[in-house]
């Protein structure tokens, strides 16, 4: 028995959190995000972005406050940023983890 069927050999279910366990998707949502906002004439900081996004939950309407981006409709900017990642997702660009597949 190796380690990982010994961990689960007792488990009823496994939360796993999606991207950075199974998959590499979250350099694809700054992409996605990036790309909207450079349409309204502004430049997303990847760097600002791993920590506002992804460490402390923003959207996109606070990136708009953060900035003092006027006028944004921060709900179209979030679904225009959904249509640019589904892209990248359907593209097959988005990788998979090692191991993901036979974890799940």
């Amino acid at each position: 028995m190796n380690r990982l069927e010994g961990l689960l050999e007792n488990t009823d279910a496994v939360l796993l959190d999606f991207d950075g366990v199974l998959v590499e998707s979250e350099y694809y949502h700054y992409r996605s995000y990036s790309r909207v906002f450079a349409r309204l004439g502004h430049e997303v900081d990847q760097d600002e972005y791993y920590v506002e996004f992804t460490c402390n939950g923003s959207s996109a309407a606070d990136e708009a406050r953060r900035h003092g981006l006027e006028g944004v409709d921060a709900a179209q900017v979030s679904r225009d940023k959904w249509l640019l990642f589904m892209e990248y997702a359907r593209s097959g660009v988005i990788g998979v983890k090692e191991g993901a597949v036979e974890l799940v």
